[in-house]
């Protein structure tokens, strides 16, 4: 009874578009988007998403809608992955099965293979990320300006919270210690948490 009651009301709340509502909350805080101030929109790519002259606060938005490993192209990476596990002993065809319909985990070798790709995948867009802070930093005239990345998590579901998370900060330590930037906000707005 209970559960029949609970399934009965609970359903998904609307997806939330993450870069339409964040640009309605930054312009109610008082902030711009930086293709207000472009006058060239040929640079428009090469510049974060969003500034404010007070606090001075440059923002860029990443977003991470793709589900890494599940799609029709990662198809292919998948399957060079699995070839290089039988190889080495670690997995079989039917293992590999077994993992896909989540029946069977994968060897710790074999998830750090796919944590690789996912670090990768989240390394280019802080890289990218970083790049687009820093010229907007030029344009904007606010040279001196706070950096902020914020990455939505927003559809990619191989790894959970704590561990994209753990990522991130991973990435952060390793790779952009000595970067300008001043923070990282990783969230999501549509995923179960």
């Amino acid at each position: 009874m209970i559960s029949e009651f609970l399934v009965s009301t609970m359903k998904r709340p609307p997806v939330i578009p993450v870069e339409e509502s964040f640009d309605k909350f930054v312009y109610q805080l008082g902030g711009k988007r930086v293709s207000d101030l472009l006058v060239d929109s040929a640079n428009f790519q090469k510049n974060a998403d969003y500034w404010f002259s007070t606090p001075r606060v440059i923002l860029e938005l990443k977003c991470f809608e793709k589900d890494l490993f599940n799609s029709e192209e990662d198809a292919e990476r998948l399957v060079k992955l699995q070839n290089k596990w039988e190889k080495q002993g670690l997995t079989t065809g039917s293992d590999f099965i077994q993992f896909l319909f989540n029946v069977k985990p994968l060897p710790p070798e074999c998830y750090r293979d796919m944590v690789s790709a996912c670090r990768r995948t989240i390394e280019s867009a802080i890289r990218k990320a970083k790049t687009q802070l820093i010229e907007s930093r030029k344009i904007s005239g606010l040279e001196n300006a706070e950096t902020l990345i914020l990455l939505a998590n927003d559809g990619n579901y191989f790894l959970q919270h704590p561990q994209m998370f753990s990522l991130i900060c991973n990435l952060m330590a390793t790779n952009f210690a000595d970067a300008p930037i001043s923070g990282i906000v990783y969230f999501t707005a549509n995923m179960p948490a």
